[in-house]
């Protein structure tokens, strides 16, 4: 049976394209059809192996699951603030909004 591409972004088509991509973790390759895959595969670390670490992996997994989470908070903070400030927001400037995180701030 062949995938159905309509709608796909490029990096799901290059999933298709190379079939089932072998997923680090699972040795036979990720079970899920390339056209059900996401980018979050490729970023975080699925359920499946979260609950397959061990205790002390696990620890580690949530200790910098909240140190990205406190940089992300503090990087939006920031930038919300900054862009308040400079009378900037997305719907009215979307122009200066790409400017503005293109500049060295």
């Amino acid at each position: 049976m062949q995938e159905k591409t309509e709608g796909l972004s490029e990096m799901e088509n290059e999933d298709l394209k190379l079939s089932y991509s072998t997923c680090q973790f699972f040795y036979n390759g990720c079970t899920l059809k390339p056209s059900f895959k996401s980018a979050v595969c490729r970023t975080f670390i699925c359920m499946t192996i979260e609950e397959s670490l061990s205790e002390t992996k696990q620890d580690e997994l949530q200790y910098w699951n909240r140190v990205f989470q406190k940089e992300e908070k503090d990087f939006q903070a920031f930038h919300v603030k900054e862009l308040q400030k400079r009378n900037i927001n997305l719907l009215d400037n979307p122009h200066k909004l790409i400017k503005y995180f293109q500049e060295d701030v």
